[in-house]
C-alpha cells in the first residue's frame, strides 16, 4: 500500500495565513490609489483602503503570533528536558 505525503496542516495554515494579508494589503492600496482618481467614490474606496488595511494588520498579526507560539514551544521544551536530565544526574 503506498504512504501518504505527509501534510503539515499548520504550515497550510501559516501559508494561507500569510496569502490572506498579502491579498487584503494589495486591496488596501488599490482602494487608496483610485480614491484619489475616482472623486464620487472617494469615501467608500477610502473606507474600503481603511478596512482592508485594518484586515491585513489582523493577518499579520495572526501570522507572527503562530509562529512566535511555535518557536517558543520547541526551545522551552528542551531547556526543560536539559534541566530534568542535569537533575537526575
Amino acid at each position: 500500500m503506498p504512504q501518504q505525503p505527509f501534510r503539515d496542516e499548520l504550515a497550510d495554515r501559516r501559508r494561507t495565513t500569510l496569502l490572506l494579508f498579502y491579498l487584503a494589503a494589495l486591496l488596501s492600496v488599490i482602494a487608496a490609489s483610485l480614491a484619489g482618481r475616482i472623486l464620487p467614490f472617494r469615501t467608500p474606496l477610502l473606507v474600503l483602503a481603511v478596512v482592508g488595511a485594518a484586515t491585513a494588520i489582523l493577518f499579520l498579526l495572526r501570522f507572527l503570533r503562530s509562529n512566535d507560539f511555535n518557536d517558543f514551544i520547541s526551545p522551552y521544551i528542551q531547556s526543560r528536558a536539559l534541566v530534568k536530565g542535569m537533575q537526575s544526574a
